[in-house]
């Protein structure tokens, strides 16, 4: 892995963990790999699932329109536990409606 590519996958991350679209998405259209693992392993996928859904944010259109950008990118799931993330916020946000009898989350979980 070339210099330039760490960059790039440092500054992908960088911009999801700011939640800055305009940067992601330039970032993609230069070439930016959706894959780069940061330190602990994580790609920028796993990143958003694990860090706005473990500290109770919910799937705002910011957070769902990241996972629509890497994923259309070719950013894999299964990396850094990301599949894991991912069935791990469904089944809290189910359980959490179910408990809430909250029928909005239950619709807009199934969208």
């Amino acid at each position: 892995m070339d210099g330039e590519f760490t960059k790039q996958g440092e500054a992908l991350h960088s911009a999801v963990k700011r939640a800055d679209l305009k940067t992601i998405r330039q970032l993609i259209a230069a070439g930016a790999s959706t894959n780069a693992l940061e330190a602990a392993g994580m790609p920028p996928i796993a990143y958003v699932l694990d860090h706005y859904t473990a500290y109770g944010f919910v799937l705002t259109p910011t957070t769902r329109e990241m996972i629509q950008l890497l994923r259309a990118a070719d950013a894999d799931p299964t990396l850094g536990g990301a599949r894991e993330h991912v069935i791990f916020f469904a089944s809290s946000m189910v359980m959490g409606a179910s408990e809430t009898a909250d029928c909005g989350i239950l619709e807009r979980l199934l969208e």
